[in-house]
């Protein structure tokens, strides 16, 4: 049996929701957990940008009166109208090595989007494209990249045995930071410079400049459009919530570890 599943509705189960994967790898050296507060703030339905245009559910699974799994259902109504179909995803996905448990979870997305007249599933996925996209299927050996999902082999199984197909692939590149840059990434850069007339220009400046921010996102937004999987424009509420959080960490300063 899969146990009980519960649905978060308070900052109690919300702070279980976002540390269970702490208990979960915690004999994992290469998961890196991510910032509390930052989840906290993201999952909060009363809080984030993103609340404005989606609806979620997040899912709690017990077994003994022990955690055992978890999942967020969302419906993002912007991401639907721009790629025209009827999608609840899946975000947030971790659990014990159950298949029950898995499925049961699973359950509670299907019974989510159905709510909300949904007719396919997709993920995982989160709110927008910042928060952590897809699942691992191979370099289980590696540590992932900020922002990137880890998980162990079984989930693929799992997810697999559920009827889910994979619909792309994302691959990460390893580049060492005391070798250097590469010869030919720096040809690249020079002549991308000199054809387009581009210049190096201050962080500094750049914070100082809420315009400027903004254009910065906006390009982000223009170059990813059409061919990024998915992939969903920020708002301007979004983007100045973006802002707020990243750029107070940019410096133009150098420093060494």
């Amino acid at each position: 049996m899969p146990g009980e599943i519960t649905k978060v509705q308070n900052r109690k189960q919300l702070r279980e929701f976002v540390n269970f994967p702490e208990r979960l790898y915690k004999d994992n050296p290469y998961y890196v957990p991510p910032l509390v507060f930052d989840q906290m703030d993201t999952l909060d339905q009363e809080k984030g940008a993103a609340q404005e245009f989606c609806k979620s559910g997040l899912y709690l699974a017990y077994k003994d009166g022990e955690c055992v799994g978890r999942v967020a259902a969302i419906v993002n109504f912007k991401a639907n109208e721009q790629w025209n179909h009827k999608e609840v995803r899946f975000g947030w996905f971790d659990f014990v090595d159950d298949a029950e448990v898995s499925a049961a979870l699973m359950e509670k997305v299907y019974e989510f989007g159905r709510e909300y007249g949904m007719e396919s599933v997709v993920g995982p996925l989160g709110f927008t494209d910042f928060d952590p996209e897809g699942m691992l299927v191979e370099g289980y050996e590696n540590t992932p990249p900020f922002n990137c999902l880890y998980n162990f082999p079984y989930y693929n199984d799992f997810v697999r045995e559920l009827g889910y197909e994979k619909e792309c692939d994302w691959l990460q590149y390893r580049m060492v930071a005391n070798h250097g840059v590469p010869d030919k990434a720096r040809r690249v850069a020079r002549i991308v410079r000199e054809r387009y007339n581009l210049h190096f220009g201050s962080l500094a400046a750049l914070k100082k400049d809420k315009a400027l921010v903004r254009k910065f996102f906006q390009v982000y937004n223009e170059s990813f459009a059409t061919s990024v999987v998915n992939f969903i424009p920020l708002t301007d509420k979004e983007i100045d919530e973006e802002a707020a959080s990243v750029m107070p960490f940019l410096t133009d300063k150098a420093s060494s570890l």
